[in-house]
């Protein structure tokens, strides 16, 4: 018995790491929003006195969520990598060409299926999408 380990996809798992990655995306936009609030403000220089602790506070609290926020994208990140290679492992794997490349343009380069389709010069819109459809239907 091979210690080859069969790696079964269909649609829903073969987008995981479009979904990580775009996860990625939207809590690396929030934690550039959270460092740029966490920088102190400007004194207000307008000769009247103001109270004191608000911003200390405030800037602790946020420097506490953007570490958060940091430790979150790395574990994101390192769970986009475990998919992506589990992704390539199976691409290789994949006997029809034309299956191959959509799969690798979808699923890794993020294409949508129309512009896939006209790289491959298909006859429409949605034959890319199609192609694998029914590869991963006869694979698994």
């Amino acid at each position: 018995m091979g210690g080859e380990v069969v790696v079964v996809m269909d649609m829903k798992t073969l987008s995981k790491y479009h979904d990580t990655m775009k996860q990625v995306e939207r809590d690396t936009e929030i934690l550039q929003n959270l460092r740029s609030r966490a920088s102190p403000a400007s004194p207000v220089l307008d000769g009247v006195p103001h109270g004191s602790g608000g911003h200390a506070d405030r800037t602790a609290f946020l420097a506490t969520e953007c570490a958060a926020m940091e430790e979150k994208i790395a574990e994101l990140e390192a769970q986009a990598a475990a998919e992506l290679e589990q992704l390539e492992r199976f691409i290789s794997g994949v006997d029809d060409e034309r299956a191959a490349i959509c799969i690798r343009l979808r699923y890794i380069r993020f294409m949508p299926w129309s512009e896939i389709s006209e790289v491959l010069g298909l006859w429409s819109a949605s034959a890319s999408r199609k192609i694998v459809s029914r590869y991963l239907a006869h694979s698994n």
